[in-house]
This record gives structure tokens, C-alpha cells and sequence, in this order.
């Protein structure tokens, strides 16, 4: 039997939470270790799947994201910051201080632990989770840095994981596939930037175990699934269409997956006013520019 399914990207990323949540070693780590996850909008719905409840979305819940004018950080995430005696400058140099991830200690939410100290709990039972920005045909993964911190928060995570041993899990949409090489792209990127539409940023390619909706399908309902074509428009900008294949019981399970996330909708993100903005590495910092539109 043979289907075909549409997914925007919100749709993908609850698609893709369902079947992380699922996997072996995510489950052990829930009831015997740690799982640790970078708050994203690739991770809020993965939090709901392990525990029941939403991230607080009064809480920072997402940090870096591209919005029509630009890579920019999420207001919550720059106020939470700049309340530190530290100030906002210092914060951005070490991402040690990090203190924002979703921790799962044996399966209870842990707040505040910053990332210096998470990384000296995680063992070869743990699992690290981080959304990414950028996905390759040879299935390497690569996150964007905005920070003044040179490797950000996922150069300290993936430096852990080769000396800890534990797994990095990157669930990805494959609305960020990108042609070529992300290695060469980031050779190209990783320079000094003279302009930028919001935060310049470096690009930090890694290996991680990866999950698209087409695992996240395989893995769910036992089909074949295959993206066919992609994009759209309305509000379904970024789709990707995948048909499966499989028994008429595989495909019915996938149906039904399917059709239960149609409609997902992530929380309002709120983008700062870039003439509030205090985030040092953004090009529209303090200015107005006649194509960025501001409530």
C-alpha cells in the first residue's frame, strides 16, 4: 500500500519528537541516566513526549532563530540574560554558563543546572539532544554560533561527548537539507563577516545521530518512506512531501501518526525590537532599516 503525506515544519518537528522519544537509548537514559536537551523549537515538542507537559513558554524555550529580518535572539533569551550581574556581554563569552537546557534526571525535570556542570554528570548512559540548522546529503549536522563564544554551546557538548561518551541525537526537518558539503560551506562561512542581516554567525559542523521524518516514519510504523518534492505556500511554506510504503497495517499506522500532528502550531516567538536590541554580535543592533517590520 502506498500514501502520501505533506508536513510543514512545525507538523515535522512533532512527527520527529514522537519518534525520538521512542528510540531504545532515549527511553534508557529517561529511566536510568540523563537526557539533556538545548531548548528549541525542535525540542519543544520532545519535551511534551518525555514528560508530559510543554516547555514554559514564559521561561526561554528557544535562544537563536532565523525570522524574516534575520538570524536574531529570542527577546526572553536576551532578557534572562542581561539580568545577570555579569551583564549580557560576558554571558555570551562562555557558554559554560549556560543555563537554560531541559535536564531529565531519571526521568525529573532539573532547572538551572548551567552547562559546565552538566557536562561533568553526563556518561556513556546519557543523551545529549540539540536542534540543528543545517543538514547535508552525507548526513552531517551543523549549528549556527552567534555568541562571542567561539564554539557556542554545542562545541563544549560534542568536545564532552568524545570524552564522555555519551550520544548526541540531532532531530532534523528536512526543510534544512542543504546542497553540497556543510564542512566546505562552514571552510567558506567561518571568516571574518562584514555584514550580516541580524547576528553574524560561524557555522559548527558535527556528526550526530541523526532523525528526519523519514526515519522518524520508518521507525514509527515499520514503512518505506521517500521525500518527493518540497515547499509550498498559504502557511505551508517549507513542507516536504514524503510517500511511504509498506503492509496495509504499516501504512494505516502511518496515517493515523500522520493525521494526529496535521495542524500543529508552535507558541507566538518574540523577536526584540532591534533598536532595544543588546545582543553585541547583531548587525541591526540599535538601528532601523526600512524592510524590518516591528510591532
Amino acid at each position: 500500500m502506498l500514501a502520501e503525506f505533506v508536513f510543514t515544519p512545525t507538523e515535522s518537528k512533532c512527527l520527529i519528537a514522537k519518534a525520538v522519544a521512542q528510540m531504545p537509548e532515549v527511553q534508557d537514559a529517561l529511566h536510568h541516566g540523563i537526557i539533556a536537551m538545548h531548548p528549541s523549537t525542535s525540542t519543544y515538542y520532545l519535551l511534551k513526549e518525555l514528560t508530559g507537559e510543554y516547555p514554559d513558554v514564559d521561561k526561554v524555550w528557544v535562544t537563536g532563530m532565523i525570522v524574516p529580518k534575520g538570524q536574531c535572539v529570542e527577546a526572553h533569551t536576551q532578557l534572562k540574560k542581561a539580568e545577570k550581574d555579569t551583564g549580557l556581554n560576558k554571558a555570551l563569552a562562555d557558554a559554560g554558563t549556560y543555563p537554560h537546557s531541559y535536564v531529565l534526571l531519571q526521568g525529573k525535570r532539573h532547572y538551572g543546572w548551567v552547562l559546565s556542570d552538566l557536562i561533568e554528570k553526563m556518561g556513556p548512559d546519557d543523551i545529549y539532544i540539540k536542534g540543528v540548522n543545517g543538514l547535508d546529503a552525507q548526513g552531517k549536522v551543523a549549528v549556527q554560533i552567534g555568541s562571542v563564544d567561539e564554539y557556542g554551546t554545542i562545541g563544549r557538548m560534542v568536545a564532552a561527548s568524545k570524552r564522555s561518551g555519551f550520544r548526541i541525537i540531532a532531530p532534523v526537518g528536512l526543510e534544512k537539507l542543504v546542497p553540497g558539503s556543510l564542512t566546505e560551506a562552514a571552510g567558506f562561512v567561518n571568516r571574518c563577516v562584514g555584514y550580516a542581516m541580524g547576528v553574524r554567525s560561524k557555522l559548527y559542523p558535527f556528526d550526530a545521530l541523526v532523525v528526519t521524518e523519514v526515519q522518524a516514519l520508518e521507525m514509527l510504523a515499520g514503512v518505506k518512506a521517500v521525500p518527493f518534492s518540497a515547499g509550498g505556500i498559504s502557511g505551508a511554506e517549507g513542507s516536504v512531501s514524503i510517500a511511504v510504503e509498506g503492509s496495509d497495517e504499516q501504512v494505516e499506522k502511518a496515517i493515523v501518526i500522520a493525521e494526529s500532528i496535521k495542524g500543529s502550531q508552535l507558541p507566538q516567538i518574540y523577536s526584540p525590537q532591534c533598536m532595544d536590541c543588546s545582543m553585541p554580535s547583531c548587525h541591526l543592533c540599535g538601528m532601523r532599516k526600512p524592510w524590518v517590520q516591528e510591532e
